[in-house]
């Protein structure tokens, strides 16, 4: 029983550790890089989109998704540079959105997104 003792000693350390880790792991999350919301199927049927449209923005999200996760994947490449060109790819993402939607409709989605941050728990 005696080498049990130390490991008891070491259990704050560890405890701290891991209530540390998704703070660190938070900081890399896609949320926090602007241009990668999602645009539920709620919205574009509530603003009553064409079949085109709908197709349009779902190839759109499709084909950023297939980048981004190319960007993540990219082990040589450090996070400040992950950072940099997810940013790039959000912002042209939500240009080609922006397109599609059309000003009206990009304008209330942008406020459906306002509100939600406003609404999360912690802000």
């Amino acid at each position: 029983m005696s080498y049990l003792v130390p490991m008891y000693r070491r259990m704050p350390l560890c405890f701290f550790l891991l209530f540390l880790a998704p703070l660190s792991a938070r900081s890399q999350a896609i949320g926090d890089i602007p241009g990668w919301h999602i645009l539920p199927d709620s919205l574009m049927q509530i603003w009553h989109l064409d079949k085109d449209q709908v197709r349009r923005i779902k190839v759109i999200q499709e084909d950023y998704a297939a980048e981004r996760k190319e960007v993540w994947s990219t082990p040589n490449m450090v996070d400040t540079e992950k950072t940099r060109a997810l940013t790039r790819l959000g912002t042209a993402r939500m240009e080609e959105i922006k397109g599609v939607l059309g000003t009206a409709n990009y304008g209330r989605w942008q406020q459906v997104l306002k509100a939600a941050v406003v609404e999360a728990p912690g802000n």
